[in-house]
């Protein structure tokens, strides 16, 4: 079995659901929305985004982002999710 190659770590204070069938989005703890861009790398979005590097899978604590627009071989990428109430 492979290793999983975990990004890094989003603090959220919500699972949404998206607008696409099977996905989510994330509410980070400032209120703003979680978008993996294609590289990898986080930046926040306003409240309420929901395009296509918003998109999200999330399985227990993992969420799997595909961001794909205008990529010829795009890659998931991995982040381990953390409620920030469980963190006080």
């Amino acid at each position: 079995m492979a290793a999983i190659d975990i990004k890094g770590t989003i603090v959220i204070s919500s699972i949404n659901q998206s607008s696409k069938t099977g996905c989510n989005t994330l509410t980070q703890l400032n209120g703003t929305v979680a978008s993996c861009q294609g590289d990898g790398t986080i930046q926040d979005r306003p409240a309420g985004t929901d395009g296509d590097y918003e998109q999200c899978q999330v399985t227990g604590l993992l969420a799997v982002f595909l961001p794909k627009s205008g990529i010829a071989n795009p890659q998931p990428f991995v982040f381990a999710i953390a409620f920030g109430s469980n963190l006080l």
